[in-house]
């Protein structure tokens, strides 16, 4: 991405302990399962997927590298094992892979 994803912009969301904030503006989020693809429902831990205006539209000459981390409809892979709770409060727990 090349913006921002989720921020903690108000008292009551910096206040909200291990979060990484909300969802940004224009951008959308979803929780997908690592080893199926399939969306998970919130309060379940996968991958966070981004898609929005600030998804680059890919590596420059690198097909491989873009089709690892984009799919076919424009969502990121970010490789942070994240949840997305109830209120919307979207929190990191790990990564799948060592960079």
């Amino acid at each position: 991405s090349t913006g921002i994803g989720a921020s903690a912009d108000t008292l009551e969301e910096s206040r909200r302990y291990g979060t990484a904030g909300m969802l940004s503006s224009n951008m959308e989020a979803k929780i997908v399962d690592p080893d199926t693809g399939k969306a998970l429902p919130m309060n379940q831990t996968g991958e966070l997927w981004l898609k929005g205006p600030t998804v680059m539209k890919g590596y420059f000459s690198n097909a491989e590298a873009t089709a690892s981390t984009l799919d076919s409809t424009g969502w990121l892979r970010t490789g942070d094992l994240c949840y997305i709770d109830e209120d919307g409060f979207i929190f990191v727990v790990d990564i799948l892979k060592e960079l």
